[in-house]
């Protein structure tokens, strides 16, 4: 047995905290697999389909916020982005060439009119700077302008 004089020698015992320093590290590696789990869970349930049947782009978006997956709402975004830019006939393919301007005609009626073929580095540039509204839609027609800024209506 150990002696209480030699017991009072080395003084109080010692506490081991060592394993505490790694609590926190745990603690957010948990909470960052739950967040992306979450993410999961929400693109996997985030799809909403309106009364007429058809998805409803801006309900999923928003499903994808709250569940904090930022990446998949903008993607959501942008693919309503380029849903609505081919409806409104504005051309969005790169691999055409953005030197050229060249007539494109519609699928319509042979007598319909052709829709110019606007490149994409135009149209970024008119959306960066709307204030070359003027010369954009001298260089492609009236209206153009309008279309490619997100207001079809105010084109026609």
């Amino acid at each position: 047995m150990v002696d209480l004089n030699t017991m009072i020698a080395q003084g109080p015992p010692r506490m081991d905290f060592s394993p505490l320093s790694t609590l926190f590290d745990g603690y957010n590696a948990g909470r960052k697999a739950r967040h992306e789990q979450n993410i999961w869970d929400a693109r996997r349930q985030a799809a909403v389909t309106g009364a007429d049947g058809k998805p409803d782009y801006a309900a999923t978006a928003r499903n994808l916020l709250e569940a904090g997956d930022i990446d998949g709402a903008r993607q959501i975004a942008a693919m309503v982005k380029d849903m609505r830019r081919g409806a409104a006939g504005a051309a969005t393919d790169e691999a055409a060439g953005d030197d050229e301007v060249a007539p494109r005609t519609t699928s319509a009626a042979v007598g319909a009119p052709a829709w110019p073929q606007i490149p994409f580095a135009a149209a970024r540039a008119l959306q960066a700077d709307p204030s070359l509204r003027a010369q954009f839609d001298e260089k492609f027609g009236r209206g153009y302008a309008a279309i490619v800024l997100g207001n079809p209506a105010a084109g026609r």
